[in-house]
């Protein structure tokens, strides 16, 4: 049933309102139907729908959590101590990005920022680890002989 036809139900009804002596109650499903009248495309369903909608309680969006800082220095302790050998940093980056529990995007990124001083373009896994790795290597070669030595052996 469209609203159309409905409201023209609802006239009828506040005719027989005014004939029985309700002048009050005539004159608010008076006002009703005159407020509906925007709607006569609609079906009683369809402007259901729409009432519960505009009722409905406003969606919160999703609030930034704070990064857990304890899991956070954690996990850039075990990086700073892994840091003289490329396997065992490699091995600490992996152990980090599988740690799904601790280490959400916002920790991830807490990390890459507090280690390397900066967060990478794509803050995917794969690309924060990479970044990481990179980090790393330029903090080895700066350091001077061990980096050299560390290049002699292949140890980047």
């Amino acid at each position: 049933m469209k609203i159309s036809e409905f409201r023209a139900g609802l006239k009828d009804l506040e005719a027989a309102l005014r004939k029985w002596g309700s002048p009050k109650a005539a004159s608010e499903l008076a006002a009703l139907v005159d407020a509906l009248g925007e709607f006569d495309d609609l079906t009683i369903p369809e402007l259901a729908k729409r009432v519960k909608a505009i009722n409905a309680p406003a969606k919160s969006s999703p609030k930034s959590k704070e990064p857990n800082l304890a899991a956070v220095g954690q996990y850039l302790a075990l990086l700073n101590e892994s840091m003289q050998s490329t396997e065992a940093f490699g091995q600490a980056v992996a152990t980090i990005l599988a740690d799904k529990k601790q280490m959400a995007q916002a920790e991830l990124l807490e990390l890459a920022r507090q280690f390397a001083g900066g967060t990478p373009e794509k803050s995917t896994k794969p690309a924060i680890g990479a970044f990481l790795k990179a980090r790393r290597l330029e903090m080895r070669r700066g350091e001077g002989l061990g980096a050299t030595i560390d290049r002699m052996f292949g140890r980047h």
